[in-house]
């Protein structure tokens, strides 16, 4: 390949990493969001069941308050998943592409030293 069809490639290659680059990034800061909203849910129902408890230390909870924290955990568990196997694949193919650019550079330096003229 020439010069010119390495550096179409390689700024190609640049644009896809720094694309995936940011959509890993928002699918990053989605599952810190849902964590967030777990963590909060979960102090939130520890705090209604330490409420909840009589001076006795009986617990005098509402079963419908447990299951509905299992429901709302259950629901943020459901919005993860495919956010981490989303995750997943486009960390496969950000390697993917940084292999492929890195043998794009190998290969312009190599075009390069073959084209450069030599004086005797």
């Amino acid at each position: 390949m020439g010069l010119a069809t390495f550096a179409f490639r390689k700024s190609s290659l640049v644009w896809s990493i720094n694309n995936l680059e940011y959509q890993l990034m928002c699918i990053t800061n989605r599952l810190q969001v849902l964590a967030e909203t777990s963590s909060a849910l979960y102090n939130s129902s520890m705090a209604d069941i330490m409420a909840a408890q009589d001076p006795s230390g009986n617990n005098t909870t509402d079963t419908t308050g447990v299951s509905l924290f299992e429901a709302n955990l259950a629901r943020i568990h459901a919005l993860e998943k495919p956010l981490e196997l989303q995750k997943e694949r486009i960390e496969t193919q950000l390697t993917a592409k940084q292999n492929e650019l890195e043998s794009i550079e190998k290969g312009e330096e190599n075009a390069a030293k073959r084209q450069t003229p030599k004086f005797a």
